[in-house]
């Protein structure tokens, strides 16, 4: 037996080479612990968490309405409110970036040419027997026959035929 001690509890060490008396000690002294800001509790958090609160609800709210106040954050939500919209409002319509170009055929032969088919069929909804949306999919669907990605291949949409799309 050794004189000396464990660092954590005090307890008779039982090997030389050791600080500690036991793993469970070993694991409590290498736990990184900080105190609350609210509060002043000591918690449990690794050292690269920017964990500032003890995680208590109360806590956490008084935190996030301390910081909200700083000059860097104030006005942020509102500005990410205001990206948010106009990110919505670039996804939609003609102009969206990802449209494509569609050319279709009525059941009567008229020829229609349009960017970003979802948005024709929403304006269009009285020429189609149907919701806009399933006259979209079913327009799709004809594509991924022409494209070779259908096991059972369509030709066509209650009447309506694709002549061409660009990507």
């Amino acid at each position: 037996m050794t004189n000396k001690k464990c660092t954590l509890c005090g307890k008779q060490v039982k090997e030389i080479r050791r600080r500690f008396c036991s793993y469970k000690c070993a694991g409590l002294a290498r736990q990184n612990y900080k105190l609350c800001v609210i509060c002043g509790e000591k918690f449990s958090s690794p050292p690269s968490a920017e964990t500032k609160t003890c995680g208590n609800p109360d806590c956490v709210k008084q935190h996030r309405l301390n910081v909200s106040h700083l000059p860097q954050i104030s006005g942020s939500v509102d500005k990410g409110r205001e990206a948010y919209q106009s990110t919505l409002a670039g996804q939609r319509g003609p102009e969206f970036h990802g449209a494509k170009h569609w050319v279709i055929q009525a059941p009567d032969g008229k020829v229609y040419e349009c960017r970003n088919l979802l948005h024709w069929c929403r304006e269009n909804e009285h020429l189609f027997d149907g919701a806009a949306r399933q006259a979209w999919d079913g327009i799709v669907k004809i594509k991924y026959s022409m494209q070779g990605k259908r096991k059972r291949p369509v030709g066509q949409w209650k009447g309506w035929k694709l002549l061409s799309w660009s990507d």
